[in-house]
C-alpha cells in the first residue's frame, strides 16, 4: 500500500514536471519568434540568456526534493553571474542582493525572465565603453509580496518613445504574476 501511494506520487510529480517543460518549451519558441521580427535579424545572445534563464529554473527545480517551488534569490545570483547576460569584455559588474525567497516555479519563471530582458538591456544601452555596475535587489516587504529591483548606473532611458520591445516583453510577464512595474 505504501508502496503504490510513492508511485502515485511520482507519477504525479513527473506529469507536473513535464507540464512545467512544455510551458517552458512554448515560452522559448516565444521569445524566439520575439526576436525574429527584429529589424536585423535575432539577437543570439539576448535568445541564448533568455533560455539560460530557463535551464537555471529547471536545474533548482531538480534540486528540490518533492516540490515546485525554486530559491529566487539563488536563480537572481545565477543569472546575474552569467557571461550571456553580462560578458566579462563589457566591462559591465552584475551586483545581487537578494534576500531567500521561496518562489512557485509558475511565478519564478516569468520573473526570471523579467530581470533576464531588463539586465541585458542594461548591459547593451546603458553604458559606454567605460563600463557600469547594475544592481538586482529582492527583498520581502512582509505581506505575502516581494520587491524586485534593477537598477543602473548608466545613462538613463532616452528621451523618445523609440521602439522598446523589451520593455514590453517584461510588462507582459509582470502581468502574468499580477505584479506591479515601475520605471524610474
Amino acid at each position: 500500500e505504501e508502496a503504490e501511494k510513492t508511485a502515485a506520487i511520482h507519477a504525479t510529480m513527473l506529469r507536473e514536471l513535464n507540464h512545467r517543460v512544455k510551458n517552458s518549451l512554448q515560452m522559448i519558441q516565444a521569445l524566439i519568434r520575439l526576436q525574429r521580427g527584429k529589424p536585423g535579424g535575432p539577437d543570439l545572445d539576448e535568445v541564448t540568456a533568455r533560455v539560460q534563464a530557463i535551464a537555471v529554473i529547471h536545474d533548482l527545480l531538480y534540486q528540490t526534493s518533492g516540490t515546485f517551488d525554486v530559491d529566487f534569490a539563488e536563480m537572481l545570483r545565477r543569472i546575474g553571474a552569467s557571461e550571456a547576460i553580462a560578458p566579462p569584455e563589457g566591462r559591465v559588474e552584475v551586483a545581487v542582493e537578494a534576500e531567500p525567497l521561496e518562489l512557485d516555479v509558475a511565478i519564478a519563471t516569468p520573473l526570471a525572465l523579467c530581470a533576464v530582458e531588463l539586465l541585458t538591456n542594461a548591459t547593451k544601452h546603458a553604458f559606454d565603453e567605460a563600463g557600469g555596475r547594475v544592481t538586482v535587489s529582492l527583498r520581502s516587504r512582509g505581506d505575502g509580496r516581494a520587491v524586485l529591483a534593477i537598477a543602473d548606473n548608466g545613462r538613463g532611458l532616452p528621451q523618445e518613445e523609440g521602439r522598446r520591445s523589451g520593455l514590453r516583453v517584461v510588462e507582459a510577464l509582470v502581468r502574468q504574476v499580477d505584479g506591479e512595474l515601475r520605471v524610474n
